[in-house]
């Protein structure tokens, strides 16, 4: 019974280090939440941390998006990191500077308007020596949605302010002389 036990103890602490137990993997997290609002017109976008729980170097080669409505995308920010092994990799969002995507609403975007779909990273898994193997793809789903309206001033609204603030510096102008 004793050495059963033992057997046992034994067999599980070889799986516990096994290769097969720690398979690669890695995750994506977008930050500060998956979920964001923003007004008509206004540039959102999201941070992210990759979570490398392998003991191999992880490259990112790509980033893909699914279809927008009402916004103009923009994953140019993405600065396709090297994630070293057991590590993390993590990056704030600052328009038009950093993060993993971002989207500008369009004006016409009514209020309600949502984005949401998964944003799917793909990389390799690559050695000290420079040896590379596909290391799949991991995602994270978002949503982006219109939560206020911001006012457009029609061009004609323009025209008569203008008109009336010269109107108003003639007449300063002259009843002054």
């Amino acid at each position: 019974m004793r050495s059963a036990r033992l057997a046992v103890l034994v067999l599980f602490g070889l799986l516990l280090v096994s290769p097969a137990a720690h398979a690669d993997s890695w995750t994506l997290t977008l930050t500060p939440s998956p979920s964001i609002g923003g007004m008509n017109g206004q540039t959102v976008g999201w941070g992210y941390t990759i979570f490398n729980d392998s003991d191999r170097a992880l490259f990112v080669t790509d980033v893909a998006f699914d279809p927008l409505n009402y916004a103009v995308a923009d994953p140019g920010i993405f600065d396709f990191p090297i994630v070293a092994p057991h590590s993390s990799w993590s990056v704030s969002y600052v328009p038009d500077v950093s993060g993993i995507f971002q989207l500008t609403w369009d004006w016409s975007a009514p209020l309600g308007a949502n984005n949401s779909g998964s944003l799917v990273l793909s990389g390799f898994w690559c050695d000290a020596s420079g040896s590379c193997i596909d290391a799949g793809v991991a995602s994270a789903d978002y949503s982006a949605t219109v939560t206020q309206l911001q006012a457009v001033p029609e061009p004609m609204s323009l025209v008569l302010m203008g008109t009336g603030l010269v109107g108003v510096g003639l007449r300063r102008r002259f009843s002054k002389a």
